[in-house]
């Protein structure tokens, strides 16, 4: 387990695009996953990597497999993406979940997909990917961040959506969250809910997480985002 001591920024190796629309970070059993999304012109694609065995000091004693591609990444824009690692199907193996806010001409859409069996010696997923799935009800024509994460229950695998509305005015962070079900399938949403007290006009980026941080049993959430103020930007 990772210590209270605060480690120094650590620069991702092999980093190849020139512009980004989107990156996230989940952990796996002491590994790290990373996704980002290369935004070159014409067509945006995702790339993910596995860095193994994170250490007290953050570093990576295990190093970096390979960049593997996220196949069928239809998005020529994106507002943000993000990733997750569960056991989905239960078979003991870590499944990737992989998410994204896709920016067309209109309303933005979100979507997700499970990418079966991922090996951290290669960083390969080995057992194929589902279609992608429709993140339902989706309002916002122009988001400023987004996230996913999965929390574990007594109902089963939950899958948590974040995103930042980005309307004309203030920004507003809205969660929702969805039964996991073992075909990677998503149901039973519950309705949006809007993260309280979001005072901030223009974001650039946002993450959420789950912990039991009081040990009573029940996951808390927790959201990160960065204010894009006039002048320097911050992060809470």
């Amino acid at each position: 387990m990772i210590g209270p001591v605060q480690t120094d920024f650590t620069a991702v190796p092999d980093w190849f695009p020139w512009e980004n629309s989107g990156a996230s970070i989940a952990t796996a059993g002491g590994d790290v996953v990373l996704l980002m999304v290369d935004n070159p012109p014409g067509r945006n694609a995702a790339f993910y990597r596995v860095g193994r065995g994170l250490d007290q000091t953050g570093a990576l004693t295990g190093g970096w497999a390979g960049w593997q591609q996220v196949p069928d990444w239809f998005s020529w824009e994106n507002d943000a993406a993000g990733v997750a690692v569960a056991d989905v199907n239960g078979d003991g193996v870590p499944d990737l979940i992989v998410y994204l806010i896709d920016a067309p001409d209109g309303p933005n859409q979100a979507f997700y997909r499970v990418g079966w069996s991922l090996d951290r010696d290669t960083g390969a997923v080995t057992g194929g990917w589902t279609p992608w799935q429709p993140v339902p009800d989706w309002f916002a024509w122009l988001n400023a961040g987004g996230d996913i994460t999965v929390a574990g229950t007594a109902a089963g695998l939950q899958l948590v959506v974040f995103m930042v509305d980005a309307p004309a005015g203030a920004n507003a962070g809205f969660y929702r969250s969805g039964t996991l079900n073992p075909d990677g399938v998503v149901t039973d949403w519950r309705p949006w809910r809007a993260v309280p007290d979001w005072g901030f006009w223009e974001n650039q980026g946002a993450a959420v997480a789950v912990a039991d941080l009081d040990g009573d049993g029940n996951d808390e959430l927790i959201v990160l985002t960065v204010d894009n103020p006039a002048g320097q930007n911050r992060a809470l």
